[in-house]
């Protein structure tokens, strides 16, 4: 029964989120105003020895929206997202995401996203499919109270059904300070699980590189093994502290990163260093 509630919630989402809409006051519009170089045009990975390990690349459509992030580490290796749009909508409507790797195979993700009226991601809704045949269904709703973020989100998952609920902390700029992940089976004994993961962040007072398109590029909280470049905020990630809880383990694994930052002119990352890597930023004139 709950199984079939939840296919229920991600039909009429998956409906609800393919309506036209227009979205007013982005909430990002502040952010913008820099000049045509603050859109990220690709930023390469290093190691400490100077080979190059990955690329990300963003490509962009005539009215500056970002319509593609093509992620490649080889010819067989890559991840490349498409973002759609409906009219002259500044966020995007859905986006479908086609992964390859030699040790996962294929997989192909389609997202329905749905905002309020000053551009706050409220729900997205996704189906993945997993080479050959495996097929999940995941729904998400965020709700938003001062400084806190809520979300709950439906797994069906390939193998079992889960729910996942993450709550999260902003500063006056409205960046993830603080946030925590349950991972559970059963809304009625939520208090009984306890924390999968937690992450701690800490900003520079620049602008962030990823602000224009933190609603919809990324992930809306930490995963508990997060790069820096997966959740897109307001500012720059400095410090990012992250504990995960396996199962009985007393004790959490724990990722760290912490961030030594170079910036160009306007104030942008140029290049960040970090866990024996560097990752080196290059942005677009229009």
């Amino acid at each position: 029964m709950k199984f079939f509630s939840i296919i229920t919630l991600f039909v009429v989402i998956f409906s609800s989120c393919q309506k036209d809409f227009s979205v007013e006051n982005n909430i990002n519009n502040d952010l913008t105003t820099i000049t045509d170089s603050s859109y990220v045009d690709k930023i390469v990975y290093i190691d400490s020895s100077g080979t190059r390990l990955d690329s990300l690349m963003y490509n962009y459509d005539i009215q500056k929206r970002l319509i593609s992030i093509f992620d490649s580490s080889s010819s067989s290796n890559y991840n490349i997202k498409n973002f759609l749009y409906s009219g002259n909508d500044t966020l995007p409507f859905k986006v479908v995401e086609t992964n390859k790797t030699i040790s996962s195979g294929f997989f192909k993700t389609t997202k329905y996203f749905s905002y309020n009226t000053i551009g706050l991601l409220i729900k997205d809704s996704c189906i993945r499919i997993f080479q050959p045949s495996d097929t999940s269904v995941r729904v998400g709703n965020y709700t938003y109270n001062g400084n806190k973020i809520f979300g709950i989100t439906y797994d069906t998952g390939f193998s079992q059904k889960t729910i996942w609920v993450d709550t999260a902390t902003l500063d006056i700029a409205k960046n993830i300070v603080f946030s925590k992940r349950k991972k559970i089976f059963d809304l009625n004994n939520f208090s009984s699980y306890p924390d999968s993961s937690k992450s701690k962040i800490t900003y520079d007072n620049k602008i962030g590189a990823f602000a224009k398109f933190k609603q919809f590029a990324h992930d809306i909280f930490p995963n508990g093994e997060t790069s820096f470049f997966e959740i897109g905020q307001n500012n720059n990630v400095l410090i990012m502290d992250e504990y995960i809880y396996y199962g009985f383990f007393t004790y959490p694994y724990t990722y760290d990163f912490n961030a030594l930052y170079v910036y160009n002119i306007n104030g942008l990352p140029k290049q960040i260093s970090g866990n024996d890597e560097k990752f080196i930023f290059y942005y677009k004139n229009f």
